[in-house]
């Protein structure tokens, strides 16, 4: 608390570069956060057991008094690759598009074992070499930044999506689709990817 309180006293930018575990975030943690000089809340949302302990966390911040264009800045974290299924990665970025925030996948990659340092090798038993070749993909097209932000049109893409394979597929863009509203601008989207392999050279030099 008293670190808290100096941090606020001199004003220095903090960046928490990795997921905060939502269930420790309550009342005084939340009012914590929102006093800091922090360019972006980044949380974790691993696992479907803690998607209610994300939820709380982001009513806190709100209650906290985050501003909606501070919520812009608020990303969690969603493994996969790992002890889930597509099933499970589709129902936790469905959550986070529809609380308002961006969810960025991250691939289970061991650090042990055969092939345990070649990029993207490992495959888990839950999941193939396909589905993970449509998530990396609709990141790319479908996403920003490597990041699905909470854009109208992506929520409702989710939303109205029955399985994965729906939430997932990519369909040509028609002519007279309108565009997606920007959830923050490209820079922003940049930096909350700092540090965690956002292709961001591309979005800084637009």
């Amino acid at each position: 608390r008293d670190v808290i309180e100096e941090l606020k006293d001199l004003g220095l930018e903090v960046d928490f570069n990795q997921g905060l575990d939502a269930r420790l975030v309550d009342e005084e943690v939340a009012y914590a956060l929102q006093g800091l000089n922090i360019p972006a809340i980044r949380l974790a949302y691993d696992h479907p057991k803690i998607g209610k302990f994300v939820r709380r966390a982001l009513d806190l911040l709100r209650v906290a008094g985050i501003t909606r264009r501070r919520m812009r800045h608020v990303l969690s974290y969603v493994l996969f690759n790992y002890k889930d299924t597509p099933e499970d990665l589709f129902a936790r970025v469905r959550d986070l598009l529809e609380w308002g925030v961006a969810a960025y996948p991250m691939r289970y990659q061991p650090l042990n074992g055969p092939g345990a340092f070649e990029k993207d090798s490992y495959v888990s038993p839950g999941w193939t070499q396909e589905q993970l070749n449509m998530v990396a993909k609709a990141r790319r097209v479908i996403g920003f930044g490597g990041a699905f932000p909470p854009y109208e049109g992506l929520r409702k893409k989710f939303s109205n999506a029955a399985n994965f394979a729906e939430a997932f597929e990519l369909r040509p863009k028609s002519r007279s689709e309108a565009p997606l509203e920007e959830f923050a601008w490209p820079q922003e989207i940049a930096e909350l990817g700092r540090d965690h392999e956002f292709p961001t050279h591309a979005l800084v030099n637009a």
